[in-house]
């Protein structure tokens, strides 16, 4: 190679560069959204509401209990009724996004007169400072104004993850991953006013009425300095305004209290908060720790029916606090009736292999026999003894050192926290389930394993890493 040549080498080298990043922003920048119809371009919708009102709102903002828990349509109704004349926008809508970027894309849009009811889940995560930069440029697909709420201290952040939600957006764009079979983790479940109105969760899905993987416990070491400090300082922000701001709690879970989370425990919980915020509090934790039959398929979502009674609790502590005290003439909903498991077709090759016990209308797998830890794949049978199989136990697979391949078939509602623990051999969970809110995993279901990754179909990959509660996996989840 002569000197000439390797000169132009080294030009169209450094050219290439210094071009690259311009031409991997554009790319980015003007692609189609590509995650608009998933539960993320909800936040489009929500924050349009938000910011093209012109009237004094009631603005309620927190994670996914809001959108699962108020009918802000309905309370804004009901409000007018009193004389109360108020828009209720509804900004409340994934853990996973942070309650920090709720209370940031909403700060300059808060106005005179405005009422802000601030509702965060009872979890480390959503009482903290926690930023996704993943999440968060899935939800500003729909909408590229809002990178202008996003705060200045998360949008290096933000920049550093640009290359991989490029690269995600395009393979979306290309048709290699698409948005199938999200069932109520869409946007068309969201009305025009950014209300979950228009999926359907009729009852309670949950094996066993709640979910053991997300166990709530009222215990004061959640409530950290810099988070409530945070949130002062956006109390303060528009009390000068001249806006108004309460603290209320997000609907929970009856049946998934800890064992401990005593009446007392709750209390001093509710005391702390009291201690550290700034402004009132609007009604207590006891009013809504609710039975598990208004609940849908996590411990704060509530379903059609609980979201009533939740929004007309909300109804209450409000015409209280504007000082009407009319009593609300509503007949609240009964609660909805839970049928019976039914049963899958499938596979009961390996019905053999392990033990059982009842679960409620099922069956759960709680042991595996001794022949059946000596094999390296395994398929969780679909039922035993005509009943349906629904889960297993955690402690059914923990420790096993011989497992590789394990297939989940579709009866399967839920992964338990630490049901791979120890299964150092393991490298592929295959889901046979397409749609990726039927079945439940926890936050630790793979903790314990060396390089194991879930392997979901092709055609429901897509929405698997854009769901709610397997998105927290996505960086685990290949297909098949």
């Amino acid at each position: 190679m002569n000197k000439k040549t390797i000169a132009l080498t080294i030009v169209f080298s450094i050219l290439f560069i210094i071009a690259s990043p311009v031409i991997l922003f554009i790319t980015g920048w003007t692609l189609p959204a590509q995650f608009a119809d998933s539960y993320y371009g909800a936040l489009s919708v929500m924050y349009e509401n938000l910011r093209s009102s012109k009237d004094k709102k009631i603005v309620i903002i927190g994670n996914s209990g809001v959108a699962f828990g108020i009918y802000s349509d309905y309370l804004e109704t009901e409000l007018q009724k009193e004389g109360l004349h108020y828009e209720v926008c509804n900004f409340g809508l994934y853990g996973s996004l942070g309650t920090k970027l709720m209370l940031d894309l909403s700060r300059e849009h808060i106005n005179e007169g405005d009422i802000v009811v601030f509702m965060p889940e009872v979890n480390e995560q959503s009482l903290s400072l926690y930023f996704s930069a993943s999440e968060t440029w899935r939800a500003l697909d729909s909408n590229m104004e809002m990178f202008e709420g996003v705060a200045l201290e998360n949008r290096d952040e933000l920049i550093g993850n640009y290359v991989s939600y490029t690269a995600e957006k395009f393979a979306f764009y290309q048709g290699k991953n698409t948005l199938e079979n999200m069932g109520i983790y869409a946007r068309s479940s969201f009305d025009e006013s950014g209300d979950l109105t228009l999926g359907v969760r009729d009852y309670n899905v949950m094996n066993g009425g709640y979910d053991p993987n997300d166990i709530v416990n009222f215990d004061k070491e959640l409530l950290n300095d810099a988070f409530f400090g945070y949130v002062n300082d956006y109390y303060a922000d528009v009390k000068a305004k001249g806006a108004t701001m309460y603290f209320t709690f997000c609907p929970l879970n009856e049946k998934a209290l800890a064992e401990d989370c005593t009446r007392e425990k709750i209390d001093d919980f509710y005391n702390e908060i009291r201690e550290r915020i700034e402004f009132p509090l609007l009604g207590n934790p006891h009013d809504y720790i609710m039975e598990y039959e208004w609940f849908y398929d996590t411990n704060v979502h509530l379903n059609t029916m609980g979201m009533i009674v939740r929004t007309v609790g909300m109804l209450n502590d409000l015409k209280m606090e504007l000082g009407c005290y009319t009593a609300t003439d509503i007949e609240l909903p009964e609660k909805p009736v839970i049928p019976e498991v039914g049963l899958v077709e499938g596979n009961n090759e390996y019905a053999k292999y392990f033990e059982y016990a009842e679960d409620g209308a099922g069956v759960k797998i709680v042991a595996l026999k001794e022949e059946g830890k000596s094999l390296e794949k395994l398929t969780i049978p679909v039922s035993y003894e005509g009943k349906a199989i629904t889960t297993f136990d955690a402690s059914v697979f923990a420790g096993n050192t011989t497992i590789k391949e394990i297939v989940v078939q579709e009866n399967i509602l839920r992964l338990n926290n630490g049901c791979f623990d120890g299964c150092t051999s393991l490298k592929a969970v295959y889901l046979e389930q397409t749609d990726p809110s039927k079945i439940n995993p926890g936050f630790g279901f793979l903790m314990g394993t060396q390089n194991c990754f879930v392997y979901v179909k092709q055609e429901s990959y897509g929405s698997f890493v854009t769901t709610y509660l397997w998105g927290y996996h996505q960086e685990y989840i290949k297909t098949y």
